[in-house]
């Protein structure tokens, strides 16, 4: 496993990756990280807040140069409660398998959107392997507007978004699949304030766009 500590990338073995997962007793892995603000955020929350110091957040990001801000400062605040890994949706760790009990993406773009909204083929296949016991929490906060960018979402071939096309098209998608919708919810501009996200921040103040969360819980037989 890659893990970005700094501007440098070490080489965890297997056992070094296992040995440090297990330290804790639960573990959230955020997909498609971005420069990892939020998993840092949270594991400074979690240290404040005794009763989870005990959760170990994991930033997955496929682009490790993106890693380097966060990390340094993980390691300036003497944070063991977080990796900064790199990988990607279709390059999970093999160390991550079956060791999960959380996940968020956050603001996806590109193939990884594509694949919230279309999640069979891939991301349900991927979370199904990774989750602790087959029970796992997924929350989704994601949107996109055809007047903002019009060319992407015929790239990805994604439909209009709107509360009733959720309701009918994608969240039967999960539900089919092992999934049971916790919530469901349409952010406001201040909504998307609170998220400890870089790229929240940058829509908070940028070009309106509906922006829903999704808070799924997986149980497999």
């Amino acid at each position: 496993m890659k893990v970005v500590k700094g501007n440098k990338i070490e080489e965890f073995t297997v056992e070094q990756s296992l040995t440090y997962i297990e330290g804790f007793s639960r573990v959230h892995l955020d997909i498609g990280a971005g420069d990892g603000r939020y998993v840092y955020k949270e594991a400074m929350l979690s240290v404040a807040e005794e009763k989870k110091s005990n959760t170990l957040f994991i930033a997955l990001e496929p682009v490790s140069k993106q890693l380097e801000e966060y990390s340094k400062k993980s390691k300036k605040a003497k944070l063991s409660n977080c990796l900064f890994v790199v990988g990607s949706l279709d390059n999970i760790p093999v160390e991550l398998e079956h060791r999960i009990n959380s996940i968020s993406i956050l603001f996806p773009w590109g193939s990884l959107l594509q694949n919230v909204v279309f999640p069979e083929e891939l991301l349900i296949p991927v979370i199904s392997n990774v989750a602790r016991n087959g029970r796992l929490f997924l929350t989704i906060v994601f949107g996109y507007a055809p007047e903002a960018e019009p060319s992407e979402m015929r790239r990805l071939g994604l439909e209009d978004i709107s509360l009733n096309s959720l309701y009918e098209k994608i969240i039967p998608r999960y539900i089919k699949n092992g999934f049971k919708v916790e919530c469901v919810r349409q952010n406001s501009r201040e909504d998307l304030k609170k998220y400890e996200s870089t790229w929240s921040k940058r829509l908070a103040f940028g070009q309106s766009r509906p922006v829903f969360t999704l808070d799924l819980l997986l149980q497999l037989p």
